[in-house]
């Protein structure tokens, strides 16, 4: 049934249900769209192409929820995702982190490369206070895959598990320092594990 979905071979149309799972996996109310994610995570592997469509999707469901108030941010997780901090916090962790994996593990190159992107554009000299929220994503769907990426195969530099130079273009990047990352420390802690990550890679 489920390559019949993802290939719209469906009778009755599967093409049409996976885009009721694609615009569910992006609802902003958490117990919506991690029952979505966990389906399609499922369908990454039948389908060499799925990886780069559904990516875009899950990195954006990793930016913690906020608002502004004058120039500083504050979370708004109960207000606009439906859960608090901490069940948010839960869910990326778990069936966000597991949907990540799933998507880094069937084409790894285009995931790194995908990320590594956003936190170059996510540095430049012109982010604001707001953009600290959207890195502090990128790095996360970084480190999410960091057991995978570090694993005994990997670290042997085998296939396309050595992504130094992605992890390179991302240190270099954030050693412009941006100006908002001071006002985010959810950012920061996030930067750490990063850093963290790198230097398990490098070793």
């Amino acid at each position: 049934a489920m390559v019949g979905l993802i290939s719209g071979q469906i009778p009755g149309g599967g093409s049409g249900l996976l885009e009721l799972l694609m615009k569910a996996g992006a609802h902003p109310y958490v117990h919506i769209s991690s029952l979505a994610i966990e389906v399609l995570s499922k369908l990454l592997s039948l389908d060499a192409s799925f990886p780069a469509r559904l990516l875009p999707l899950l990195q954006h469901r990793a930016i913690i929820p906020y608002v502004l108030h004058g120039p500083a941010p504050s979370l708004a997780a109960s207000t606009t995702s439906g859960v608090d901090f901490c069940e948010f916090e839960n869910f990326r962790q778990n069936i966000l982190a597991e949907a990540l994996i799933a998507c880094y593990e069937q084409n790894p190159s285009y995931y790194m490369d995908s990320c590594t992107s956003a936190v170059e554009e996510f540095c430049s000299s012109s982010a604001t206070v707001e953009v600290s929220f959207q890195l502090e994503a990128a790095l996360f769907c970084l480190t999410a895959v960091a057991i995978t990426v570090n694993g005994p195969s990997k670290k042997e530099g085998q296939g396309e598990g050595n992504h130094n130079d992605q992890l390179s273009r991302c240190t270099k990047a954030l050693a412009t320092k941006p100006v908002f990352l001071p006002a985010n420390p959810l950012a920061l802690a996030q930067l750490n594990r990063f850093l963290g990550m790198v230097r398990q890679t490098a070793q």
